[in-house]
């Protein structure tokens, strides 16, 4: 989709603030300057800059210029938190998991009074990603099984507290809820073991290898047996494992991460 002359000078004046390439203490260039810079109308730069005021990236002071918006004001009334996830709308009621989750979350928010406002990815225009969620005036990000690194250093630009779930994002400086690793199914046993739980039984679904007609572990079911038995060890308890063709597993992960949800996690 191409984007007609304002919206493009808006996305770009956007990327350049968020980039720190304008000191927030300085007004900005004239709006006579930006439209020489960029050889368009004034009144095309008028636009750009009128959108850029309305969603709060920008502030117009009387007699002096334009300055950025201090951060801290932009949605310093919002108490909305953005869940964003990569499925069709109906995918998050689904149950034990995502639902269980969900539903904790958004009754922990309304506790708190916040409210949980659901964006689905996949209905999003890829290219105004940033753009889209700053008209959403959030306060905070849920990223709920966003695996996609490129995508997760976009959202940083919001410069919004997020929290990953379902997906390790934590080299990207984001914290994260995940159970698909050996940490993860470590801190599940630990938490079911705090709950006062002594027989733990590991439900094991195992795969079936079409090279041997045999049986074996996928490499995110290894880690999660690695947890757990370190977990067990660790409390002084005898692992119980046991082979199933089902994904049992999963609704003690999505029970943990209701805990943690719970918790404020």
């Amino acid at each position: 989709m191409r984007l007609n002359p304002s919206d493009q000078i808006r996305r770009q004046l956007f990327r350049f603030i968020l980039e720190g390439q304008f000191a927030s203490d300085r007004p900005l260039p004239t709006i006579q300057d930006l439209a020489d810079s960029y050889r368009v109308s004034t009144k095309t730069v008028q636009k750009a800059i009128h959108a850029l005021c309305e969603e709060g990236v920008l502030e117009a002071k009387r007699g002096v210029g334009l300055f950025i918006k201090p951060l801290a004001h932009r949605h310093s009334n919002s108490r909305r938190i953005g869940f964003v996830h990569p499925n069709e709308p109906g995918y998050i009621r689904g149950l034990p998991y995502p639902g269980l989750v969900v539903r904790e979350l958004r009754r922990r928010l309304r506790r708190a009074d916040f409210s949980l406002v659901l964006c689905p990815f996949n209905t999003m225009d890829r290219m105004m990603i940033v753009e889209t969620f700053c008209k959403l005036r959030l306060s905070g990000l849920v990223l709920f099984e966003i695996d996609n690194d490129a995508l997760i250093l976009e959202f940083r630009e919001l410069r919004l507290p997020m929290v990953s779930v379902d997906y390790d994002a934590y080299r990207h400086g984001i914290p994260s809820v995940v159970f698909d690793n050996l940490y993860g199914a470590f801190q599940i046993t630990r938490h079911l073991l705090e709950l006062g739980h002594q027989r733990i039984v590991f439900l094991l679904p195992l795969l079936r290898n079409p090279l041997n007609n045999g049986q074996s572990l996928d490499a995110i079911e290894d880690e999660r047996l690695k947890g757990y038995r370190l977990a067990m060890q660790n409390a002084g308890f005898a692992p119980d494992v046991r082979e199933t063709q089902g994904t049992l597993f999963l609704v003690v992960s999505a029970l943990y991460l209701t805990q943690r949800v719970r918790q404020g996690a």
